[in-house]
């Protein structure tokens, strides 16, 4: 069965596989819970994310130990069906608006690390995709 999560790296033009175990299911349907995971490789500045047959949540996670603080942004891409979005970084739960064209939501990272939850939508869709690309706050 062929692995349906990973991060696609704009940079390399390849596929950067994230989560071995967890797999984007065919088999839920409307209504299943479902929680995910995402991890972005610490190598990645900008990618696109599928997220296939999206329902529940997913929590998209992000590390770099080389800057401490920096932001997260999530954007629109060609499907992108977004119910909510929460900052849960550090223990936080604040709600940010979902991504329009030219309009990226954000986290700010505490001590390198960042955390987003993506909510799904209600309708079961096949995918849904959008793109991240992380900015060292310092460059601001």
């Amino acid at each position: 069965m062929e692995d349906r999560n990973y991060v696609r790296d704009r940079k390399f033009g390849k596929r950067l596989r994230y989560d071995d175990e967890a797999t984007y299911a065919s088999d839920l349907h409307l209504g299943d819970a479902s929680s995910k995971d995402l991890a972005i490789p610490s190598s990645c500045q900008t990618g696109e994310v599928d997220w296939h047959y999206p329902t529940g949540t997913l929590t998209i996670r992000a590390s770099k130990a080389s800057i401490k603080s920096f932001d997260l942004c999530i954007g629109e891409s060609w499907s992108t069906d977004i119910k909510s979005l929460y900052d849960v970084t550090a223990g936080h739960h604040k709600n940010i608006s979902v991504p329009t064209t030219g309009k990226p939501s954000c986290a700010r990272s505490v001590s390198g690390d960042v955390e987003i939850l993506a909510h799904a939508i209600d309708t079961q869709l096949y995918m849904t995709t959008f793109t991240f690309e992380f900015h060292d706050v310092h460059n601001k």
